[in-house]
């Protein structure tokens, strides 16, 4: 609740997906009686526009009022965005052992509809919203929470236990790798920190450092590339 209105960045594993549907932005409503044209945005999200209920046309001298309610909204007239709803599931890394992954709603709309797909990892930044939830006895103070979704990023940023980043390195790190780089016998000391409470294995040990750090593509004599 502390988050609400607040930019948010929200990694998690997305597990559903619903239909694109069509989102007003914008609103025209024609009065039944005097055909007056009232324009009315729509704010983004899951949040709606509630029609007025009277006739805001200025009146002549000893004109009539409209009725109550007079106000048709003209569907052809309005403006519409392509609108998406997912949910988002806490990463498993994050759950406490014993607990349950929490979810979360989510708003997705424009060119940001169909960018991910149920099991997709994604970091997801939007304004933490809340929205109103229809409870027995008028209880208006509930709300629901939800996400505004403004930018999605495949795969989870890595973090420590204190929070800092894994995937941005410091310029010191960067120092520090660049200076390894350089070590004549750095093959060595990766091969041998594998497992080094493990004697023997040498080959074993290789074997493993090579996946961990990747290497050269290479193309064999059928034309096969690895």
């Amino acid at each position: 609740s502390s988050q609400v209105s607040k930019v948010v960045t929200v990694p998690g594993i997305l597990i559903s997906t619903s239909k694109v549907k069509a989102k007003a932005t914008t609103i025209f409503a024609q009065c039944t009686n005097c055909q007056n044209v009232k324009q009315m945005p729509v704010r983004a999200g899951f949040a709606g526009a509630s029609l007025p209920r009277t006739c805001d046309r200025a009146r002549q001298p000893n004109e009539p009022p409209c009725p109550l309610d007079p106000y048709n909204i003209m569907s052809e007239k309005c403006k519409y965005v392509d609108q998406q709803t997912w949910k988002l599931q806490e990463s498993p890394e994050a759950v406490p052992t014993g607990e349950m992954p929490r979810t979360v709603m989510m708003s997705v709309d424009r060119r940001l509809v169909d960018r991910a797909s149920p099991g997709n990892r994604v970091t997801v930044t939007g304004i933490m919203s809340i929205m109103s939830q229809n409870v027995a006895g008028g209880k208006v103070a509930i709300r629901t929470p939800y996400l505004q979704v403004l930018g999605v990023r495949h795969g989870f940023e890595a973090r420590t236990a204190e929070g800092d980043s894994l995937s941005e390195f410091t310029q010191a790190e960067e120092e520090h790798f660049a200076e390894m780089s350089r070590d004549p016998d750095l093959q060595k000391r990766l091969f041998k920190s594998i497992a080094p409470s493990i004697f023997g294995s040498d080959q074993v040990k290789k074997a493993v450092a090579c996946l961990l750090f990747s290497g050269a593509r290479k193309e064999l004599g059928d034309g096969a590339r690895l």
